[in-house]
């Protein structure tokens, strides 16, 4: 790079640094499994650029390439096969949000360019990049190749793209490349429809940049954002699976890539010598996103996932977020990836939840009272689907002419006519908008139960969300007015903007463009329009009979609109932007259709064997209805005139079904009125984003960054002088492209101080307090709307806080008061934690999860599930926990369960017959569920009985004759005696008793039913019944989805889902703090500390892939720990506890005192207590049975008095447990195993001293190994393990994981999870230096260990003044190197003086020769000696440049491409050539000499501390699990036919030894001319 870039901080040194790494990764090659054989370096010693820049070697003395021969050479290869050509490596770029991207990947097109490549391909998410990008490069020196040869594809033709690069014809041709711009949108796109259709032949934009880019492109591919292109589903060969347009779903049940994953992949594929670059801060939020990262090399040829990508997740799986940790430091070890963030510390969080108040607290009991209706509703109407479902298989067995009488009225009934006209006059067709309406209704009819289910609860999770975040608008606009009075600006987070409903329901006031506004009284509410359509979905409307006008309130009036315009289908209007629809089903034209108003009833016909004029006189009047007094002049009827009283008996059969047919119709469209009447009265919240603005100040002082097109502003209508809502469409001077960037720069130049961002503008967009702009102010960034994963969340939250800000920014983050909104809050936090794990090699480092302050909010865990298992287990059997005990519920609460119950019985009691009868209700129960379970299994015949649904009757049936038997009985007695809660409630209305003993009737009642059984675990089974959850199968551990149970909670009315999820929240923390206390809560990467940690010895190191990886080594550190507890810890814990006990009456427990510290620290465990030590408390104890049970043996046993320190507690969460502390640390067993314990063998010393000397006497004995015992059953205090690290570790980590799987499986056999028994650990010391004083400079010693580096040697005794600046002498000048500035570029590249001929060409020069000069941007030039000595002084400014920074000269004057890993010398191996031929050497034969000093941090995975027992030769062998590990790897190799490092180590010397004997006959770099000289004078 010119030097100016550097010195003048055009790069940061963060910048650069990835420049420098993703420059180094391009020069490797992935495996091709083909005549390749590793991870090689493109060219040995930079051979290519050598022959480029000298031409130094000639063609007899080039290397022969990267591949090394492996064992079995003399295999048969096809000679015909055409060479795969190799993929070059990329390189993730993984920085956070505001860490300046965008600049890094300038960087990276600057140093191509210099390098002489020009074309590049930059893919971005939005066309307002764009700007962007060419902002970067002309800060960076650019100016001319971003202004010239930059070019937006979606601006340009199809066609030849060279030739729309340059805007005048002159410059065409002459510069070819260039930096081609793209959107992934643009990406996907085509034209035409086909070879032999209409439009001509398929164009798409990703063949047109192949065929610009050509079969030999090597510029920089980069994915911009890259994780756009996460949702990818591969085949077996790695080729994206394209989403279905049904179902979404692939064969094999996967979800089908997106066409711009498909896209990404396939043009990684078709471009395999690009340099790669994925950019994006939220790469990789989930392991199933990586599958487009396919030159990351984690999986293909010469990996240990050669099947592919679905080989290497599913292995991930194994290990979890561990392995997630493992591959990301991997990748960073290699090169491959970065991940930088900036601090959080400059902001401030606050989580804002003060929101609801009572008006919204009826509004949303009111909704949820609603979707409980239409769960109840659409629960029958399946049943009744299915019945008929049934009977139309039957009919169609029976065929036509064996027809019963029921099952051809079934026929006719209910037969389809959507497909037909409804107008009676023959001949007319279906407009489009009918077409569309009935194929949709159709589709709805038929929709499968199980995907309607599905649709019901999407929509229901989106309603209650959109609802949630209308609640906060108030709040929103209370916080950000406070914000501008304080001086700060405001920028609002949104994800949804709501513009589909406000555009259906402008559609329905009339809007039939966009160019035509539309008023409304007040701002539409995107929750009503949602849940209406919604309606409409689930319960489409029959087929429409003939002569029925459709209803009216499906059709609103158009505003101002004539008698000459009609409307479309209520289903087209309502439904068409549902996202279940298919995309032809979305299309304008059906949208946008104009029906006369005569035709607005053809849009559900009927068929035409129930034509009127051919129906009898007799049978009209049975049906009462009179043509003169019902009907129309035009022969219709409105679907509320259709009588639903008439009696069938009189009428005839075709009448009676034309009867049926049209009541049918009335009963599906009044439930529908009902239902939007309900809609109507519940007063939902309007769309926040239009009320916002508009409160805010409207658009003059409201910046909007969103998608949209169309908005709500509310404006004074001039006519009448009233506030009106206009729907109008958003101005912007530069066009609807161009919005976005205005709005933003007029934020950031402070002409509005309101920004509000969606989805749409949530990436790549700053608005922070940007140092080069005019506003300011500090930012308060508020969130309304969590979004739903946490790429999204960092996008939208990362534009308010970047790098090169003069003030971080304040969040808040609006969470209602809604216990089910914290679901969402979950989602955001653990996907924040993979991305942590999965970028930064840490789940914890996106602390992002804390610093945001939603890691509170990372429930689903493992531990979320635990939680959630204990709270419906003891919710379906009606136990209450102990350890999470129950809220205690409001009164309303209980009363509404038993009123509840009440009616349930008491129907049970008048339909047994026997009302009086007690019991009677006993059998009916029985009877109705036998009745019902017999009815599903003649359904489903081949179900079984597991499979039956949890149903109401399933539910009454479990809870009153069993659970709460007695609470049953004495309802049943209530009843009778007419002293029900109904009865109750009655006399109270009818006076009979006041006030007070209605309330103490009512308060009696209550308590009574307590003590019958009725608790908080028996009435939360009717909520969750109501909410559709099997709680049964939750009970037996299935389908624990904690999601899911949050999102169905939403449901629940409010004082409903508050008592249950505090329920659940209590049950979290139970199983978090025993899982804390028992060492198992897993905080991801697991630090190994103690008194005392440190390497015993030296590692071992491993090298078990050969030549397919000769830089990856794998390392194995011993690592002890003291996990003592010395006498001053033992000390402050017992006086910690003594002083928490004087204040609370107990030992402290909590997490501030200390104790879940000490358990991370030293492993100690809280174990239960027998019942035999209800007595025991919080003190030392002395074990004295070594003295006074001298006659059981034990003296011959105990030699040291054993001491205990024995913590108790009575608190709720740690009752009947106590801490027992040893000297020697060792983890506890359960009291009653272990005899010491009981305490007739133990004393409570007198004085506390006595106990001190006892235990610092037994915790010297305990100085020795943990496997060794100073006496029984007494264990030494040093643990030791072995850890696995390095580059090598990853290759071989899923052999490594297979040696320690654990499979657990079910009582039928099922897999149910699979996990290794590792795990990965961080381990940290003090200096480590002294462990390597026995090492020795050996010749080969690698590189930086003990010798100079290639730099310092290249800057040794160099002094900058004494580099010729004028000496211009002819040949003696070839090899140096110089700089130019190009003309052209504006940019100063390097080159090197390849050739002098004394032609005399420059007579004017002295000398007179001409100079050859090779730039390393390709160009080559013939220059004079003045021209040589300016090249050579602007060499030396640059020079001076680089070295003013600190930068050695050698580095300065650089002109290499280089991975410097390249010239590591291989290590001597451990065994001796004769040794390496002896088998039974295997475990040392892929082990090399460790040289060097050991780190003081590692992190790595711990293999377990454990035995493993083999047969070998029929004798059974015993060793440890290190052991075990390191032989099946070595055998694994060897049986590859993978070299030994001895075999590796002979092959360099021997290639090493040709280079010095060539090096010793042609001296160092001799040119091509000094060979020939050399050769002829030989």
């Amino acid at each position: 790079m010119p030097a100016d870039v550097i010195v003048n901080g055009k790069l940061s040194d963060l910048q650069l640094e990835a420049v420098v790494y993703g420059c180094m990764r391009h020069l490797t090659d992935l495996p091709t499994g083909v005549g390749q054989t590793g991870d090689k370096q493109i060219s040995e010693e930079d051979r290519e650029l050598a022959e480029e820049m000298g031409d130094f070697i000639e063609q007899d003395d080039k290397v022969e390439g990267s591949s090394k021969a492996k064992k079995g050479d003399d295999m048969e290869v096809d000679e015909n096969r055409e060479p795969e050509i190799p993929r070059r490596a990329g390189f993730l770029l993984g920085d956070g949000a505001g860490m300046g991207k965008g600049r890094t990947l300038a960087g990276f097109v600057l140093e191509n360019m210099c390098r002489g490549r020009n074309k590049h391909i930059w893919i971005s998410v939005s066309s307002d990049l764009y700007e962007d990008a060419k902002r970067d490069l002309i800060d960076i020196g650019l100016r001319r190749y971003a202004e010239d040869r930059s070019l937006l594809l979606g601006k340009a033709v199809y066609g030849d793209l060279e030739k729309q690069f340059y805007s005048d014809e002159k410059s065409r041709g002459k510069q070819k490349g260039g930096m081609l711009f793209s959107t992934y949108s643009t990406l996907i796109s085509k034209t035409g429809r086909g070879k032999n259709g209409e439009g001509g032949p398929v164009k798409t934009r990703l063949d047109q940049i192949v065929d610009w880019c050509g079969e030999d492109f090597d510029g920089l591919l980069m994915f911009d954002e890259c994780h756009k292109a996460k949702n990818v589903t591969l085949d077996e060969n790695d080729n994206a699976v394209l989403e279905s347009t049904e179902n979404q779903f692939d064969d094999k049940g996967k979800p089908g890539s997106s066409k711009t994953a498909a896209a990404v992949v396939e043009l990684q594929r078709r471009l395999p010598r690009a340099r790669v670059v994925y950019c994006s801060a939220t790469s990789v939020s989930d392991p199933a996103n990586l599958g487009f990262m396919s030159r990351l090399g984690l999986w293909g040829p010469g990996t240990e996932h050669p099947s592919g990508f679905n080989h290497f997740l599913k292995d991930l799986e194994i290990l979890g977020m561990g392995a997630m940790e493992l591959h990301a430091l991997h990748l960073k070890s290699k090169g491959a990836m970065l991940a930088r963030t900036l601090s959080y510390s400059n902001c401030e969080f606050s989580l804002v939840d003060d929101i609801m108040n009572n008006d919204m607290i009826k509004m949303y009991d009111a909704a949820a009272n609603l979707w409980l209706d239409l769960y109840v509703k659409l629960t029958k109407q399946q049943q009744q689907r299915e019945d008929e479902r049934l009977m139309a298989m039957a009919i169609e067995r029976a065929g036509d002419g064996a027809l019963t009488n029921d099952q051809a009225r079934f026929r006719d009934v209910n037969a389809d006519s959507d497909d037909e006209a409804d107008s009676d006059d023959e001949g007319v067709e279906m407009t489009k908008a009918e077409k569309s309406a009935a194929e949709y209704r159709r589709k709805c009819r038929n929709r499968k139960p199980s995907m309607v289910r599905s649709l019901y609860w999407g929509a229901h999770q989106r309603f209650f969300r959109a609802m949630c975040i209308g609640m906060k608008v108030d709040l929103a606009i209370k916080e950000a007015k406070e914000a501008l009075e304080n001086d700060m600006c405001v920028v609002i987070g949104l994800q949804s903007t709501g513009e589909a409903r406000s555009k259906d329901a402008a559609k329905a006031a009339g809007m039939d463009d966009i160019d035509h506004d539309v008023n409304f009284d007040e701002f539409v509410s995107a929750p009503q329009e949602d849940l209406m359509r919604v309606i409409l979905s689930l319960f489409p409307l029959p087929p429409k009979p003939s002569g029925v006008l459709p209803p009216e309130f499906l059709f609103p009036k158009k505003a101002g609109g004539g008698d000459d315009e009609g409307e479309e289908s209520a289903d087209a209007a309502i439904l068409s932007d549902d996202e279940d629809v298919k995309p032809s089903e979305k299309k304008e034209e059906s949208l946008k259709q104009k029906v006369d108003p005569s035709t607005l009833d053809k849009y559900n016909t009927d068929i035409s064997f129930l034509d009127d004029s051919d129906d009898s006189d007799d049978d009209f009047d049975a049906m009462n209805i009179k043509p003169s007094g019902r009907r129309r002049t035009d022969g219709k009827i409105r679907w509320d005139e259709i009588p639903i009283d008439a009696n069938e008996n009189r009428m005839s059969e075709r009448a009676r079904r034309f009867y049926l047919r049209r009541k049918r119709y009335r009963m599906a469209v009044g439930q529908i009125k009902r239902w939007y009447d309900a809609v109507q009265g519940l007063k939902l919240p309007p769309n926040p984003l239009d009320r916002i603005l508009n409160e805010l100040g409207g658009p003059s002082k409201v910046a909007e960054l969103t998608g949209r097109k169309m908005r709500q502003v509310k404006k004074t209508d001039w006519v009448t002088g009233q506030k009106v809502v206009r729907y109008e469409r958003r101005e912007c001077e530069g066009g609807l492209d161009m919005i976005n960037v205005e709005e933003r720069t007029h934020f950031q130049d402070g002409k509005k101080l309101v920004a509000i961002l969606s989805e749409a503008a949530s990436t790549g967009i700053s608005l922070q307090a940007d140092k080069r702009v005019a506003n300011q102010r500090r930012r308060v960034h508020i969130t309304l709307e969590l979004p739903w994963s946490a790429d999204k969340a960092i996008q939208q939250l990362g534009r308010s806080h970047r790098s090169n800000q003069t003030s971080g920014p304040i969040y808040k983050f609006l969470i209602s008061d809604v216990g089910g909104e914290k679901r969402f809050a979950a989602a955001v936090a653990k996907r924040l934690a993979k991305l942590g794990a999965l970028t930064q090699g840490d789940r914890r480092a996106t602390g992002t999860a804390n610093a945001l302050g939603l890691g509170t909010f990372d429930i689903d865990t493992v531990h979320g599930r635990d939680a959630l298992h204990l709270v419906t287990k003891a919710i379906f059997t009606c136990q209450p926990n102990a350890q999470a005990p129950a809220p205690k519920l409001a009164n309303d609460v209980t009363v509404a369960c038993i009123e509840r119950i009440d009616i349930f019985i008491g129907g049970l009691m008048e339909r047994s017959g026997n009302a009086d009868l007690t019991g009677s209700w006993v059998p009916q129960l029985e009877k109705e569920d036998e009745a019902e379970e017999k009815e599903f299994f003649k359904r489903h015949p081949r179900k079984k009985q597991k499979d039956r649904p949890f149903t109401e009757l399933v539910m009454y049936r479990k809870l009153l004759l069993d659970l709460v038997r007695p609470l049953a009985d004495y309802r049943e007695k209530a009843i009778n005696c007419g002293s029900s809660l109904a009865d109750t409630f009655t006399k109270f209305e009818k006076g009979d008793i006041d006030h007070d003993e209605f309330k103490k009737a009512v308060g009696d009642d209550i308590e009574a039913c307590e003590e019958k059984g009725l608790t908080f675990e028996a009435i939360a089974n009717f909520w969750l019944l109501d909410c559709g959850l099997n709680t049964k199968m939750m009970a037996e551990g299935k389908g624990n989805s904690v999601p899911r149970f949050l999102n169905r909670c939403l449901g629940m009315r409010l004082s409903q889902q508050s008592d249950m999820t505090a329920y659940f929240h209590t049950a979290l923390e139970t199983v978090i703090k025993t899982a804390k206390q028992n060492g198992k809560y897993d905080v991801g990467i697991k630090t190994l500390t103690g008194r005392v940690v440190k390497f015993t010895s030296k590692p071992r190191v491993f090298h078990f892939r050969g030549e397919d990886a000769m830089a990856e080594r794998l390392y194995m550190y011993s690592v002890q720990r003291d996990s003592g507890v010395d006498v001053d810890t033992a000390k402050r814990l017992y006086d910690e506890a003594i002083a928490s006990q004087g204040e609370s009456g107990g030992a402290a427990t909590n997490e501030d005192d200390g104790y879940d510290d000490i358990n991370a620290r030293n492993g100690i465990m809280w174990i239960s207590r027998n019942k035999k030590q209800d007595t025991m408390k919080t003190g030392f104890y002395i074990d004295q049975g070594w003295r006074t049970n001298t006659s059981r043996g034990r003296h011959r046993y105990i030699k040291i008095p054993k001491v205990f320190l024995l913590i108790t507690s009575d608190t709720p969460l740690m009752k009947n447990k106590v801490l027992r502390v040893r000297p020697n640390g060792k983890e506890v067993t359960y009291v009653n195993n272990v005899k010491m314990d009981h305490l007739e063998y133990c004393k409570t010393p007198e004085k506390i001293q006595e106990a001190l000397k006892a235990w610092e006497r037994e915790f010297k004995a305990a100085d020795i190994p943990s496997n060794q015992e100073y006496q029984f059953s007494c264990n030494g205090r040093h643990t030791e393990v072995k850890v696995l690290t390095g580059d090598g570790l990853v290759p071989v980590l899923n052999k490594i994981l297979k040696l320690f799987l654990v499979t657990k499986r079910d009582r039928e056999g099922n897999i149910i999870s699979r996990s290794a028994m590792t795990d990965v650990v961080r381990v940290e010391t003090g200096d480590n230096v002294g462990l390597d004083d026995d090492v020795v400079l050996v010749e080969n010693a690698p590189e930086g260990k003990n010798g100079p580096t290639s730099n310092e040697r290249n800057t040794e005794n160099i002094n900058p003044t004494s580099y010729r600046e004028t000496d211009v002498t002819g040949e003696e000048n070839v090899g140096e190197i110089l700089a130019w500035k190009d003309d052209k570029s504006g940019l100063v590249t390097r080159g090197i003086i390849t050739k002098y001929k004394d032609d005399g060409h420059y007579d004017e020069c002295s000398p007179s020769g001409s100079f050859y000069v090779k730039f390393i941007n390709g160009k080559k030039m013939i220059m004079g000696a003045d021209e040589i000595y300016k090249a050579k002084r602007l060499m030396k400014k640059e020079c001076k440049k680089l070295m003013g920074i600190g930068m050695p000269l050698g580095n300065a004057r650089s002109v290499e491409e280089k991975d410097t890993k390249a010239k590591r010398k291989y290590e001597k191996p451990i065994l001796s050539a004769v040794e390496d031929q002896d088998i039974n050497n295997v475990e040392h034969m892929y082990e090399l000499k460790h040289y060097g000093d050991s780190p003081n941090s590692i992190v790595g995975l711990e293999l377990p501390n454990t035995k493993t027992t083999i047969r070998v030769d029929g004798h059974v062998i015993e060793m440890d699990s290190w052991h075990y590990t390191i032989i099946r790897l070595s055998e694994h190799s060897l049986d590859a036919g993978t070299l030994t490092t001895r075999e590796i180590y002979e092959k360099e010397s021997l290639d090493q030894s040709k280079k010095d004997e060539k090096k010793r006959q042609f001296g160092d770099t001799p040119t091509k001319d000094q060979k020939k000289k050399k050769r002829k004078s030989e």
